[in-house]
């Protein structure tokens, strides 16, 4: 799901269940995204604001930084000036709890499709939502969900084509900076300028990216957990990694970390992609780390 979907038409609730909870459609009225520091999480306000719905004048976009749920709320109950659907982005800089979403959804404004309310959430906000797993399973089937992802090969392939640049340096990209919107980005730029020195742009970037400091923070890697993740990486190169691996590792050597708590944090964020074996066994889905967590864990210490 992209950004641009959290700006869909509204519609309000379809139903109401026999408790009071309403039935949403297809469109709800909350959004939640997720992303690091190297997804660009902290681009998603201003994407939102220069989305064409934004631009046309369909809705009125409103980052907001609020000190508590009662901010949020009071704001949300606010008529809209120029009676067009509001959507309220909730910044990164709040300190929600996902006890916000659930309350936020029974909002009569939302309910009615007349405010739609965005979480953006950092790796902090990812911590407590994968951590809350009684909320979770009651809010997960009324929102929008968005996990900022790397850019795609066809997009990466489609740069790449309009450079006259051969399409073999596509993985090479891939592995420098994992894909990611706040690393790729700029090394396209500088081998737009530069396109005849791009294969030494690229290895250029993956030395300078692995060198920086405060790397594994950007890429959501807690510091508690670097250890499990380091090890994770060793098993994972050049190996084909299960989740029932993943699970054994989270508990192996006294370790207590919950597999199914990590699992939900790993996906939000893009740390990990756990993708579907064809039996439905869940134990056998491949786990897949992005390319420069994996590089920057493997890195010498």
């Amino acid at each position: 799901m992209a950004l641009r979907d959290l700006l869909a038409p509204f519609a309000p609730a379809a139903a109401v269940k026999p408790d009071g909870s309403p039935v949403f459609p297809r469109t709800h009225g909350i959004g939640v995204v997720f992303g690091t520091d190297c997804a660009g999480v902290r681009f998603v306000e201003a994407a939102l604001m220069d989305a064409e719905r934004t631009k046309d004048g369909l809705v009125e976009v409103e980052p907001r930084t609020y000190e508590s749920k009662k901010d949020l709320f009071d704001d949300a109950k606010r008529p809209s000036r120029s009676g067009k659907p509001r959507v309220l982005v909730v910044s990164s800089r709040t300190r929600w709890r996902p006890d916000w979403i659930l309350e936020a959804e029974r909002l009569g404004r939302v309910r009615k499709g007349e405010v739609r309310i965005v979480f953006v959430g950092d790796p902090q906000h990812a911590s407590v939502w994968s951590e809350d797993t009684a909320v979770l399973k009651r809010i997960r089937p009324q929102i929008k969900l968005v996990r900022l992802r790397p850019v795609t090969r066809s997009y990466l392939g489609a740069r790449l084509e309009s450079l006259q640049l051969s399409g073999d340096l596509m993985d090479l990209i891939i592995e420098a900076t994992g894909g990611w919107a706040d690393t790729v980005g700029p090394l396209l730029a500088r081998i737009s300028e530069r396109p005849n020195q791009a294969s030494g742009l690229i290895e250029s970037d993956k030395q300078t990216l692995l060198a920086a400091p405060g790397l594994y923070e950007r890429l959501g890697i807690p510091p508690e957990l670097v250890a499990f993740f380091r090890e994770l990486a060793q098993y994972a190169n050049g190996s084909v990694i299960t989740y029932r691996d993943f699970q054994h590792l989270c508990t192996t050597d006294g370790r207590k970390i919950a597999p199914n708590v990590l699992a939900v944090y790993c996906d939000v964020l893009g740390i990990i992609s756990f993708a579907p074996d064809q039996s439905g066994n869940r134990g056998l889905h491949k786990v897949d780390l992005n390319q420069l967590v994996l590089a920057a864990l493997l890195r010498p210490e």
